[in-house]
């Protein structure tokens, strides 16, 4: 029985005080005794009454039932009688009885005659419901990017619910809170969470009935609010410039598990830094490929984690690639030609002693992009099996000691490969 319940019984009680000391039925003789001591206990199916017997006498018990709450000013009504027993019985179970009922019993002694006496003092019971209802079902939850999160549910089957209440905690260690409680048949309800705290709220429903009984909580859900932290920036600890025209910039790497990568951005002229090279968490430098010898540059570097939150660029660091030294020739002015395979570009041999080789470079754009294909290439050819449509290709010389010749004029492939 819920403490609400025993609540107003109680009171209901302490009300009636007076009122059982009014006779409620015809005064009879005096050889018929009072019966004394009435007490009631309830269970889950029935109520149970025990009293002092009236000696000799046969009893009646009568029962009186009504929908609670009780008007504790009224005069306690003597009930229909729901069993006789005879003399010398002291107790009696009452099972057709029935939940969502209060019972006020009272019991007289019956002489040989007939003559009832007076009615017992009024005991009251109520059925003992200690069956928790079934939970909900279906539970889910969405948080918004505004810090809303919602909750759905499906009902619970059972048919004496009386609240449905709303679980939530932040964390899986912590203690569950309530945190709504909405009447039967609600489905959904709302919650609202810090959007930039970065922390996995767990909710789960139950269900409560008229009795008291809390049923069991679901099977919980988690939200995660949304993480609108960036990482701490990069610091760029060197940049170089190689003999072949590519500048590296390397930074030292940001702490935290949720880091996911880094973005090398690069400035000329007070321009707005571009994006030229993505790594992947680990790696701590990147080449620029596409920069144009002689040309100073300002390099920086910004970590991005898991959820995409960019980082503040770092301090920014100067370079500029190296320009080919004067008197190095270059290759001729190659030819592409597309194949069944792929598309070969061939270029005059340069004729010194001191050649180490060749690099080929390709670019979507006929004057600048260019980004180095191959490695070192000993002979004057090189087929790109995946070219895309359109691309533009150079060649330069490279030297023994890290010469690096300018590139050669730029060439294209047909559409359509050579018979």
């Amino acid at each position: 029985m819920s403490s609400a319940t025993r609540g107003w019984i109680g009171g209901w009680v302490a009300a009636w005080v007076l009122a059982v000391c009014v006779p409620a039925a015809a005064a009879a003789g005096p050889a018929v005794p009072a019966v004394e001591g009435l007490r009631a206990t309830a269970t889950a199916t029935d109520v149970t009454l025990a009293w002092s017997s009236p000696g000799k006498a046969a009893v009646r018990v009568h029962r009186f039932a009504m929908k609670p709450p009780a008007d504790g000013r009224r005069t306690p009504e003597l009930g229909p009688v729901v069993a006789e027993l005879p003399a010398g019985t002291g107790a009696y179970v009452d099972r057709a009885v029935e939940p969502g009922l209060l019972y006020v019993y009272r019991v007289t002694a019956v002489d040989r005659d007939g003559n009832e006496g007076r009615p017992s003092a009024p005991v009251l019971a109520v059925l003992v419901d200690e069956t928790p209802p079934d939970p909900p079902s279906g539970l889910v939850a969405e948080a918004g990017e505004d810090g809303v999160v919602t909750i759905r549910w499906e009902p619970s089957p059972s048919p004496d619910v009386a609240q449905v209440q709303l679980f939530r905690r932040v964390g899986s260690d912590a203690s569950w809170s309530v945190i709504g409680a909405f009447r039967p048949g609600t489905t959904r309800a709302e919650d609202r969470i810090d959007p930039w705290a970065g922390y996995t709220y767990h909710y789960a429903v139950a269900a409560l009935d008229a009795g008291g009984n809390l049923g069991p909580r679901t099977p919980e859900v988690q939200v995660r609010a949304p993480d609108r932290t960036p990482p701490p920036s990069p610091v760029v600890t060197g940049v170089s410039s190689g003999a072949d025209g590519t500048v590296t910039v390397r930074w030292a790497g940001v702490p935290g598990d949720d880091v996911a990568g880094y973005r090398l951005y690069r400035s000329r002229d007070g321009g707005e830094p571009a994006v030229v090279s993505e790594q992947p968490a680990g790696v701590s430098e990147a080449t620029d490929r596409t920069a144009v010898p002689g040309v100073a540059y300002r390099y920086a570097v910004a970590a991005v984690d898991a959820a995409g939150n960019v980082s503040k660029l770092s301090a920014p660091a100067a370079a500029r690639a190296r320009v080919a030294p004067e008197g190095v020739p270059g290759p001729g002015a190659p030819s592409a030609d597309r194949e069944a395979d792929g598309v070969r570009i061939t270029w005059p041999a340069v004729a010194s002693d001191a050649l180490a080789g060749y690099f080929v470079y390709r670019s979507p754009d006929r004057d600048d992009g260019f980004v180095k294909l191959s490695g070192l290439v000993r002979e004057p050819g090189f087929l790109d099996r995946a070219a895309p449509e359109g691309a533009w290709y150079r060649v330069r010389a490279f030297y023994a000691g890290g010469r690096l010749s300018a590139p050669s004029a730029a060439v294209t492939a047909p559409r359509e490969a050579k018979p």
